[in-house]
């Protein structure tokens, strides 16, 4: 049905955002740890300091941010998409 392929079609945005969000946010994280180090190697920074340091609801907000600017990308495609002949429609690029 086409209410079945608009769903897949932004589910698959979904995961793409998720996944990308979190890539980014595991490389983020191990940058400014890596920051971190160098920082207290070159200067004589208390060991408790730290320069580069993300909260938790700045984590959980960014992978959300990104999760749902992919669905919302997603959202045109999936519309024509779900106009579409579902065979035609999973074949289409």
């Amino acid at each position: 049905r086409n209410r079945d392929l608009r769903r897949l079609f932004l589910a698959e945005a979904g995961l793409l955002g998720l996944s990308g969000g979190l890539a980014g946010l595991v490389l983020g994280a191990a940058a400014g740890w890596i920051l971190n180090l160098a920082a207290h190697g070159m200067t004589e920074l208390p060991a408790k300091v730290s320069l580069f340091y993300i909260p938790g609801w700045l984590a959980a907000g960014s992978v959300l941010f990104a999760t749902l600017v992919s669905m919302a990308a997603g959202g045109l495609p999936a519309r024509r998409a779900a106009q579409m002949e579902p065979v035609a429609a999973l074949r289409y690029e």
